[in-house]
């Protein structure tokens, strides 16, 4: 069970610990209401419903590209290849990757803003890496456009099914991000982070860190209000880095299609969801892995003994 099902799911240990100590959102949906206020807000424009899970996994990939990346085939949607149930649509997405990896090497540099036509270019690619990892997250099942590829047409009948909206919207969106986040663009990024407690919830990998800001990407159209499960994966997140491995200081949502960072000191972040004055982030990583690793009937080891114990494997360091 994935992080986000464990979040909603009551009988989940992750689910009851945050009902037991993390449960009052309602200051940090005031702070995220505040900073929203007057923002306009950019929408897809077509007249069929938008692939709005799709939109937003493709704007995951393009941001990314804005900092030091690692090879496309090390990002999750390349793994879609393995999980496809035809061999043809799987070769097309090997194909695909090689393909992304050198347009990215010939073109893209962390922190320069491409052509018109090469962004084009490269929002294509990221639209279509990320078909392949909805393919990888939600199972060969699904009905994928990839799977109405040719495989006679190459990497190019893959580009070609990338709606011309989707490549105008995920334009838009990236044009915005370099615009109103060009303070966080060059710094030190880690990319799809996953924790030292990750394994223990079955994986959860978050979108970026940068410069120690664990960052949510939202592509949400109507931020009316801010999802409880939004903003306790964003808090899970940070208690599942046990060790302190990535130095979290702040945490924050990106909310992509209003161009604004709705960004929170980590111990006031938490100190808000807990209602505790004198709450500590290492008390919390320490009682969440306690809990979710067998709860009081497991002896109370030390932060690091946990760390390496049962399902956890540490990271290698970079």
């Amino acid at each position: 069970m994935s992080l986000s099902s464990q979040l909603r799911d009551p009988s989940s240990p992750v689910r009851k610990f945050f009902l037991v100590r993390v449960g009052d959102v309602r200051s940090i949906r005031r702070e995220w209401r505040s900073a929203l206020a007057g923002a306009e807000t950019i929408r897809p424009i077509t007249k069929q419903r938008p692939p709005y899970h799709t939109l937003g996994t493709a704007l995951d990939y393009r941001i990314r590209f804005y900092f030091p990346s690692p090879p496309v085939a090390s990002l999750i949607g390349a793994r879609a290849a393995d999980y496809v149930r035809y061999d043809k649509i799987a070769d097309l997405l090997r194909a695909h990757t090689q393909a992304a990896e050198e347009f990215v090497s010939r073109h893209v540099r962390p922190g320069v803003k491409l052509t018109p036509t090469r962004e084009r270019d490269l929002v294509r690619h990221c639209y279509v890496l990320a078909l392949g990892e909805e393919i990888y997250r939600a199972g060969a099942g699904i009905d994928s456009p990839l799977y109405r590829a040719s495989p006679r047409r190459g990497v190019g009948g893959l580009m070609s099914l990338v709606p011309d909206f989707a490549v105008d919207d995920l334009f838009a969106l990236s044009r915005l991000f370099v615009k109103s986040q060009s303070a966080l663009i060059g710094k030190p990024a880690e990319l799809n982070p996953s924790f030292i407690g990750s394994p223990v919830v079955n994986g959860a990998d978050a979108d970026l860190i940068v410069d120690g800001c664990l960052i949510d990407i939202k592509t949400t159209v109507s931020p009316r209000s801010l999802k409880v499960a939004s903003i306790f994966q964003l808090a899970a997140y940070a208690m599942l880095d046990f060790v302190d491995e990535f130095g979290i200081d702040a945490v924050a949502f990106y909310m992509a299609r209003q161009g604004v960072l709705v960004r929170f000191e980590v111990g006031e972040f938490f100190r808000m969801l807990t209602g505790e004055r004198d709450v500590s982030l290492k008390t919390l990583r320490y009682d969440f892995s306690v809990a979710l690793l067998g709860g009081p009937k497991r002896p109370r080891q030390r932060v690091s003994d946990i760390a390496t114990a049962g399902p956890i494997v540490k990271k290698r360091s970079r």
